[in-house]
């Protein structure tokens, strides 16, 4: 139940609501709220009715539904990339590099390098981070905690090794810093 409760469409949810809740200014215009809902949460949430849908993922299992939640997100999250580059404040701009880039460093880790990173563990820092650095420290010790009961749901259910979520946490870490840099 938390694994499921953390999925990443999830997770950037908490965090959507966490930023506009607190921070009245947090996005510019309607419009980057549409779209942060619509490529961070709606798009990646897709895949799993998508996945009982098509048939040759349905025959897959687990398998499938998770390369096509993959697939949901990296458009998503390439979607709110572009809007990010023609439109949006710095603060949604960053938000929406991070995502983008964790996306691609995932790709690169898990099939180029064959270097496990869990996409779980880097979707599940973005608000423990953006809570304390965007919101309050409170907003980023609540979302820390709902961190590490994910990373411990992942390694107990056995869908990871603690390699695998420090390498997803360090995908965040530096898809962060260069989101904060371009």
């Amino acid at each position: 139940m938390i694994r499921i409760c953390t999925i990443p469409p999830i997770m950037a949810a908490v965090l959507l609501i966490m930023l506009v809740g607190v921070q009245t200014d947090a996005f510019g215009q309607k419009e980057d709220y549409i779209v942060a809902w619509v490529g961070l949460v709606i798009l990646p949430l897709l895949a799993y009715p998508l996945s009982k849908l098509i048939p040759a993922v349905r025959e897959k299992g687990r398998s499938g539904q998770r390369k096509l939640a993959f697939l949901c997100s990296l458009a998503g999250y390439t979607m709110c990339f572009f809007w990010g580059l023609l439109y949006t404040g710095r603060q949604i701009k960053i938000l929406f590099y991070t995502y983008f880039f964790t996306v691609v460093m995932l790709t690169v880790f898990n099939l180029i390098l064959k270097i496990r990173a869990s996409g779980h563990a880097a979707s599940a820092i973005a608000p423990c981070v953006w809570g304390y650095v965007y919101v309050n420290v409170i907003a980023g010790c609540i979302m820390g905690k709902i961190f590490l009961i994910s990373a411990w749901a992942s390694i107990a259910l056995k869908r990871h090794k603690l390699t695998d979520i420090v390498a997803g946490v360090f995908v965040f870490a530096v898809s962060y810093m260069l989101a904060i840099l371009l």
